[in-house]
């Protein structure tokens, strides 16, 4: 996904994070919306965006949470909040590129008060998962996976679980993990 010399530079190891959190949530969304039934296109498409929102969302916190515990506090907002700033940016302007700008910013100031609610509602998860406990709401990719499945209308067992394994698959693909230690460990 990026090459050794992305990895010298502050900036380009954000862009990869960037990058990385923006594709999962995509094979995430994609992953999810596979057969999935809508009564229209319009209806499609806002449930297609909004669930793709909560996992980006999702994968933000995630990846904060662990700069903040391998980095600290400076270090994570050096990180985070340019990164946020440009999802936030990206995701507008992809989904609604001919929205006039004052629309795009009121959609911009919708994404930070969304993350704002993502974070207080994962915030008491210590867990990405709680083991044993696979429909309980105490980890935060099971909270992630309450969240998407009241985007789209169910609680159905099976979706809420398939959320949590698209979204592990997801994390691991883009080796998340590995990609947030690089990152809380190269200097800007």
């Amino acid at each position: 996904m990026e090459g050794p010399d992305a990895l010298r530079n502050g900036r380009d190891t954000r862009a990869a994070l960037a990058g990385s959190l923006a594709y999962a949530a995509c094979r995430c969304t994609d992953g999810l919306f596979e057969g999935w039934e809508f009564a229209n296109e319009r209806e499609r498409q806002e449930a297609r965006f909004k669930t793709f929102c909560q996992f980006l969302q999702c994968f933000i916190y995630i990846a904060d949470r662990w700069i903040f515990g391998m980095a600290g506090a400076e270090r994570r907002d050096g990180v985070m909040i340019p990164l946020a700033n440009s999802l936030a940016d990206t995701v507008v302007n992809m989904h609604f590129p001919q929205a006039p700008e004052q629309i795009k910013e009121g959609l911009r100031r919708e994404f930070f008060h969304n993350l704002d609610v993502a974070i207080c509602r994962y915030s008491p998860s210590s867990h990405l998962l709680v083991e044993g406990k696979p429909l309980a709401q105490e980890g935060i990719l099971n909270q992630l996976a309450f969240d998407v499945t009241e985007v789209l209308g169910t609680k159905n067992p099976v979706t809420l679980m398939r959320v949590v394994g698209i979204s592990l698959d997801a994390m691991k693909e883009v080796d998340l993990a590995g990609l947030t230690q690089r990152v809380a460990s190269t200097t800007l």
